[in-house]
């Protein structure tokens, strides 16, 4: 449930992906998909990665939302925000999230953003034009 609550994960083996937070910034982490190629850098470098960079708070919103949207749960606005440094509102098209409220997609509270089970059917559609 780490992925879906987009909290901190560790891809170890090939092909894995990960996102760890590192002196307060978080990055995101890919090992080579390859198991021999993997297994030669472990060997070379001590590590099979292939990818290590800073996710930026654009896209730690963005993915939040992609993930959590799709929970039953959804989001709670206090952890976004922690976890983003964005206010859930600030990460969201404004029409588009009234529109989506208004058609039974969306609800959304003070403490939560929850897709509702029609929202989580059309996420895919909605999401691209919800997220800022």
């Amino acid at each position: 449930m780490a992925y879906w609550r987009y909290q901190d994960y560790a891809g170890i083996g090939p092909g894995a992906h990960g996102r760890i937070t590192l002196n307060g910034q978080l990055w995101a982490t890919q090992r080579h998909r390859a198991p021999e190629a993997w297994a030669d850098l472990v060997e070379a470098k001590g590590s099979g990665a292939t990818t290590e960079e800073v996710v930026s708070q654009a896209d730690q919103a963005r993915e939040a939302l992609l993930m959590g949207l799709r929970l039953a749960e959804g989001i709670e606005a206090a952890e976004f925000e922690r976890r983003t440094g964005l206010a859930l509102v600030d990460a969201l098209e404004p029409d588009v999230l009234q529109a989506a409220r208004e058609e039974g997609y969306l609800e959304m509270s003070d403490t939560q953003l929850v897709a509702t089970l029609e929202g989580r059917k059309r996420l895919d559609a909605l999401l691209p034009v919800l997220v800022r």
